[in-house]
This record gives structure tokens, sequence and C-alpha cells, in this order.
């Protein structure tokens, strides 16, 4: 009786396999364009505010009669820094390195170069981690 009710219900259950299947993968997949979604979203955001950070640090130092307020920085830093909770943990990483960078050369940004450098060096170390994480999307 046993096989005799699977032989004759055999095509509703492949049928109801595959509906789970294909259910299952589109939740999946669902989720993984969200999740591409919100790291690309945060990572054009981030790249953008490392170029006004950078257009900030560079006229600090080679322009400083431009009366530039290194406390806007500080707004840069951490708008970053919380765009970058959402990225892969080698952009988190890489953002809480610029804030360590920043937090330790600000002050000296007008008066040495070398707080430009490493400030700069940091920028693009972040700005390169996100331009690898947005590459590595599907």
């Amino acid at each position: 009786m046993k096989k005799q009710t699977l032989k004759n219900n055999w095509l509703s259950l492949l049928s109801l396999a595959v509906a789970l299947s294909a259910l299952f993968y589109n939740t999946w997949r669902n989720e993984q364009t969200e999740l591409n979604r919100n790291y690309r979203a945060s990572g054009f955001e981030i790249v953008r505010e490392i170029a006004k950070l950078q257009l900030l640090v560079d006229q600090t130092f080679y322009a400083p009669e431009s009366n530039n307020n290194v406390i806007e920085g500080w707004t840069r830093i951490n708008f970053i820094q919380s765009l970058s909770a959402i990225m892969p943990s080698s952009v988190k990483q890489r953002a809480d390195d610029l804030k360590l960078v920043w937090s330790e050369q600000w002050q000296q940004l007008n008066e040495k170069e070398s707080a430009n450098k490493l400030i700069t060096e940091a920028n693009r170390a972040l700005e390169q981690e996100v331009l690898i994480a947005l590459k590595q999307l599907d």
C-alpha cells in the first residue's frame, strides 16, 4: 500500500520539493541582493566622504589661509565610521585605522607635512579597501 501511494504521488512530492527549493533560493538571493545594495550605497558614500576629507586635509596644510575648520574632519571621520559598520570587516578596520590616525594627527595638520601624509595614507588605504569590497560583489 505504501509503495502504491508513493507511486501515485511522486509527481506531487517532486513538485513540492522543487517549489521549496525555489522558495529557499529566491529568499537567499533577495537577501544577498539587499546586502549588495547596502554595500554599494555605503561604499559610494564612504568614497565621497573620503574625497571631501582629503580636500579638507590638503587645504588645511597647503592653504592654511583658507580658514578651514579641521573640526569638520571629525564629522567626516565619524560619518565614515558609521557607514563602515555595515561594510565587510576589512573596511571597518581601515575606517578605525583612519580615525586613530586622524585623532593623533589632526592638531598638527596645519604645521607638519608628516601629519598630512599619515592621514592621506590612511585615507587612501580605506578607499582601496572600499573599492576592493565593491568589486567583490556579485
